[in-house]
């Protein structure tokens, strides 16, 4: 950014707010000065007296003159410290939307990392799920596996005892249902 000058002191005396409104009281002191010395001159006012325009018309020419330069010269002071003060505005109000477009940007990084965290953590838990999935079918399996060899065991043991051979036919009537059952189960595991 560039630097302002630095204004003379003088300068900066002469264009101030003080001055322009000294100028402006000077003139306004000068209005009523000008008209009480110039009524009490040459008697202008007088109530007995008929009005003369041409006194009035130089009266009102010296207020425009003295008094009008006064204040027009106190106008410009002041169309110019209105100036300067605006365009130091113009500099404050670039710094801010500096500052905001920084800040902006700053934001835009921070959600971008987040973005990139939420893909990551939704991938953990894409993840994380899947292998629950197979631990849970897993279990399913081995439980099915277990169930197998008590059947055979069963089995095994009712063939080594001596029993009715009609409870036996029995009971391998119900351990074939209950196998046919199991194989539905695997076969719904391996569908899955």
């Amino acid at each position: 950014m560039s630097q302002t000058k630095k204004r003379p002191k003088l300068f900066e005396l002469v264009f101030s707010e003080g001055v322009a409104v000294s100028l402006l009281l000077i003139g306004a002191i000068l209005v009523l000065l000008l008209i009480f010395l110039y009524s009490y001159k040459s008697g202008i006012f007088s109530w007995s007296d008929q009005i003369d325009a041409n006194r009035i018309t130089s009266l009102a020419d010296a207020i425009g003159g003295i008094v009008g330069s006064l204040w027009s010269l106190s106008g410009v002071i002041l169309f110019f410290l209105a100036l300067e003060n605006q365009k130091e505005n113009f500099k404050l109000n670039k710094k801010a939307v500096d500052q905001q477009i920084r800040t902006l940007e700053l934001q835009t990084n921070e959600f971008r990392e987040q973005r990139v965290e939420f893909e990551r953590a939704a991938t953990a838990q894409e993840n994380s799920e899947k292998q629950l999935k197979l631990q849970f079918d897993l279990m399913r399996r081995n439980s099915i596996i277990d169930k197998y060899a008590t059947l055979a065991r069963v089995n095994s043991d009712l063939a080594k005892l001596e029993t009715n051979k009609a409870i036996q036919k029995e009971y391998k009537i119900i351990c074939k249902k209950y196998i046919d059952k199991l194989e539905t189960v695997k076969d719904q595991i391996k569908d899955e």
